[in-house]
């Protein structure tokens, strides 16, 4: 099964997308910064309607990139990443993670 994770999962955009991959088979990271209650009604709506995927929410808050490196190690196994704000993102990660972890 394919596992991708989602940043920015709790704001619309990044919802929708969540409700098009769990509908084409995919597993979710549901990524959260602020508003978890928006993501975990999310998570639970798509446990619900796909019960033989897996759904897991994580919160990483990108202002705090010293966290970086904790947060990529809750990940395992990703196949894809949806970056919704992506050069915060992908500056953060850069610069924060491990060498193993750049590519």
């Amino acid at each position: 099964m394919s596992m991708a994770v989602i940043f920015g999962a709790s704001g619309d955009i990044g919802g929708a997308i969540a409700q098009r991959l769990a509908k084409a088979g995919w597993s979710l990271y549901l990524h959260y910064t602020h508003n978890q209650t928006k993501v975990d009604a999310l998570q639970r709506d798509l446990a619900t309607h796909y019960p033989k995927q897996d759904f897991v929410t994580v919160a990483y808050d990108f202002t705090q990139p010293s966290e970086a490196t904790a947060f990529a190690a809750q990940l395992v196994g990703i196949d894809a990443v949806v970056l919704r704000k992506a050069r915060r993102i992908i500056t953060c990660l850069r610069t924060q993670l491990q060498p193993s972890y750049r590519r």
